[in-house]
């Protein structure tokens, strides 16, 4: 048994796990119709979707601007602005 088959087994052992993250549109839309044709079960995880939520946006932009802050004090300290 694989290292992957000993992590994974409840996955495997139910069938095929098929991922189609970042796909082009053509080719998701060829695997969405084969897993369809092929009555095979779709799982989609909402976790890592691209579309970030607007609160998550807002805390990336607040740290940013505190790592800018600080960065920029830190050059005028050593004199590199």
């Amino acid at each position: 048994m694989s290292s992957i088959q000993r992590k994974t087994s409840g996955l495997l052992s139910r069938g095929i796990l098929f991922l189609d993250d970042n796909a082009r549109s053509n080719t998701a839309r060829d695997a969405k119709e084969d897993i369809r044709r092929l009555r095979w079960e779709r799982w989609d995880d909402p976790a890592y979707s691209p579309v970030l939520p607007h609160q998550t946006l807002n805390f990336f932009q607040h740290r940013n601007k505190h790592y800018l802050d600080v960065n920029s004090e830190t050059m005028k300290r050593c004199g590199g602005l």
